[in-house]
């Protein structure tokens, strides 16, 4: 839903009324979970305006996805280092105080990180951002699911009615661009 707001303020990206019923219906889903838990979802929030910021500065900025990721991991990596060393220092329950097999799986780990975020900047030049968004709905779907039914957690009325709403959304935002495929492969 940042994602669509962000669109639509500063690219001018316009919806058409499938869409604006998605994202209605989906902020709806949102807001009542919010209300049902009785405490806005801070970090829930946090992490969408955050990440839809990245979004809408990677499709603005004219660099390509490898080139863009490379200056943001040269940008962090001196204070992600500074941060890692403090760690280090605070506890020995850190990065380099484990074996040497769990240090070289962290390190290995970074590419399962780094190829979703190139794809990401790739998706992000060529969608509008309003699609965009919703396709982040996808990986916390995704944690949801696995807290459900791998860790148990609990699933109240609440989340059912916020995850009926999002998918919902995402399956009404969906709609038209599979049809507009659709026509293209048939004609």
């Amino acid at each position: 839903m940042v994602n669509v707001v962000l669109g639509y303020v500063f690219l001018k990206e316009r919806l058409n009324t499938v869409q604006l019923l998605a994202v209605i219906v989906a902020a709806a889903g949102t807001v009542y979970l919010g209300w049902y838990l009785g405490r806005p979802p801070w970090i829930a929030i946090t992490l969408a305006v955050s990440f839809g910021i990245y979004g809408l500065l990677r499709k603005r900025l004219p660099v390509g996805p490898m080139l863009g990721l490379l200056w943001e991991v040269a940008l962090m990596l001196v204070p992600a280092m500074i941060y890692l060393l403090w760690l280090s220092a605070q506890s020995e329950l850190q990065f380099t105080h484990q074996s040497l097999g769990v240090d070289l799986l962290l390190i290995g780990s970074s590419v399962i990180t780094v190829l979703p975020l190139i794809w990401f900047n790739m998706a992000a030049q060529k969608l509008p951002l309003s699609i965009l968004g919703f396709f982040q709905y996808i990986s916390p779907s995704i944690s949801f699911l696995i807290a459900v039914f791998l860790f148990n957690e609990q699933f109240t009325s609440g989340h059912a009615v916020a995850f009926s709403c999002i998918w919902l959304g995402l399956a009404l935002v969906s709609i038209e661009p599979f049809q507009r495929a659709r026509r293209r492969l048939r004609g």
